[in-house]
């Protein structure tokens, strides 16, 4: 089952920079730190500075049109710097690119303080201390949430004795060395895998590569997460390999649903699905487009034994459940949630005519299953990546003020999720449960409500709002983070009557 990946270790990489004869003294001393020697970035005075305002309040993020050096600082491009404002006060130390809109991410309040292996040992074992006490005695879990753990940029996700570091900050690619120096003297991991490939890193301008840095690596890589084995890729799975933001919200659903039929969808490898076929769950629907994940979520299955109760199906989520809906309810077409528009049918795929959902044949023994229970479930569950509205926001709400401008964003960013839920209110049955969740930056607690009351007028269900959540514990945000801009996830649970 298990093959190898034949990747190139290529450590040497992480330190090139490319042409030029200036990029920073960091990478022309090796990546070596030495704080005197760093180049001095300058914020706007408080007038003229939003940065300056959210940084006296503990914001490590500095934008780039509040840097008032911008030319000088250029050559260095991308390096570390000292940080103080117009006036002279010092701010610490930041890593800084001239290619993103923020600028800079402040390290340390401390601008004397050296960004090397000592320094990233101190963050690493606070981060390591704060997940011991939030899950004793386990091994797979988020070590290192960015700016979270005070640690901008950089992403550590612990499957075992394999890490897989992501790092997204330019100014720090030099630094890494120091920073798996670090990683090894606190946990020792048998396997180190980079997988600097995230569109956060494009934006930045930073060199995309996936690799294997050190160890015998060989995919497919066993989790464990309550209680449940799952297999799956983290060189070229999903983000670095798990969606560990997650794991508590099904801690929570997975035990509601003994007894019922489920709907997973987005289901990855079915993180949410098998679990709750191990917790009694009488039959599971897991869909996902991607080859990959139905592959090894059908490995997964069988590892727990689940193979009779979770059936795979290659689909495109949104559109098998808007098959289903329209089988229950022909004149779906003219019922749309309030304020959504259907000048777009043809190009949205949750409205109007589309290809078929099915990417592969799906199995006929589950097919008959779905015929059989009318293409009804008793809980469903959505957790779909960020989902875009087909509409932009109309000139008259932008000729508004900036609050009428905000609220029309988050009203059109919520409405795919408006769709969704219409769809799956007209296919869940009675008492049953509806979970969704948003990755969206527009659509949070409130907009995923607003959602929720506009699907349930539409298809004239009574739902009851069961709780919210979030990411889960081991993705703590920096609450300083300027409104708006603090990476989130958000979920709801609903009851339909």
């Amino acid at each position: 089952m298990a093959a190898a990946v034949r990747v190139a270790v290529r450590s040497d990489l992480l330190l090139a920079r490319g042409v030029g004869a200036a990029r920073g003294y960091a990478s022309m001393r090796g990546g070596a730190d030495a704080p005197h020697k760093r180049p001095t970035l300058r914020i706007r005075g408080s007038r003229d500075s939003d940065s300056l305002h959210y940084v006296r309040r503990g914001s490590p993020w500095i934008l780039a049109a509040d840097v008032d050096n911008t030319e000088s600082l250029q050559v260095y491009s991308p390096c570390l710097v000292n940080v103080e404002s117009d006036s002279g006060v010092d701010w610490g130390v930041a890593a800084y690119t001239r290619h993103s809109s923020i600028a800079a991410r402040i390290l340390s309040r401390d601008r004397h303080v050296t960004v090397e292996k000592g320094f990233f040992l101190t963050r690493l074992e606070r981060a390591l201390q704060l997940r011991q006490q939030i899950y004793p005695g386990e091994e797979f879990y988020r070590l290192v949430n960015a700016e979270g753990d005070h640690l901008p940029g950089i992403v550590v996700d612990r499957y075992g004795s394999t890490v897989v570091l992501q790092v997204n900050a330019a100014g720090l690619d030099d630094h890494i060395r120091s920073f798996i120096a670090a990683l090894d003297e606190l946990l020792q991991p048998a396997v180190i895998l980079l997988r600097n490939d995230s569109s956060a890193r494009g934006l930045e301008r930073l060199p995309l590569l996936t690799e294997v840095f050190r160890g015998p690596y060989r995919t497919p890589t066993e989790i464990r997460e309550n209680g449940v084995t799952f297999l799956v890729s983290l060189l070229v799975g999903e983000r670095t390999g798990w969606f560990y933001d997650q794991r508590d919200n099904r801690a929570l659903l997975v035990p509601l649903c003994k007894d019922k039929t489920v709907l997973d969808l987005y289901s990855y490898v079915g993180a949410f699905g098998i679990q709750a076929a191990a917790h009694g769950a009488r039959h599971v629907t897991c869909v996902d487009s991607l080859s990959s994940s139905i592959d090894y979520g059908s490995q997964s299955a069988q590892v727990n034994m689940l193979q009779d109760r979770v059936h795979f199906v290659h689909a495109k989520a949104e559109r098998l459940l808007k098959h289903f809906a329209d089988l229950r309810h022909p004149h779906n077409r003219n019922s749309l949630p309030e304020g959504a528009s259907d000048s777009d049918d043809s190009a949205h795929p949750m409205m109007g005519k589309s290809p078929g959902p099915y990417l592969s044949p799906p199995p006929v023994e589950w097919e008959e299953r779905v015929k059989a229970s009318g293409h009804m479930w008793d809980v469903i569950i959505m957790d779909p990546p960020p989902l875009s509205p087909q509409r932009k926001v109309p000139p008259s709400a932008v000729a508004k003020s900036a609050g009428d401008m905000m609220h029309s964003q988050k009203r059109l960013a919520s409405e795919p999720y408006a769709k969704l839920l219409t769809a799956a209110l007209q296919v869940t049955a009675p008492n049953g449960l509806v979970f969704i969740s948003s990755a969206h930056r527009d659509v949070g607690p409130a907009e995923l409500r607003d959602a929720a009351r506009r699907a349930c007028l539409c298809v004239g269900r009574t739902c009851r709002l069961v709780c919210q959540g979030g990411a889960s514990a081991d993705h703590p945000q920096h609450l300083a983070l300027p409104g708006g801009q603090m990476p989130r996830i958000a979920s709801m649970l609903v009851h339909v009557e």
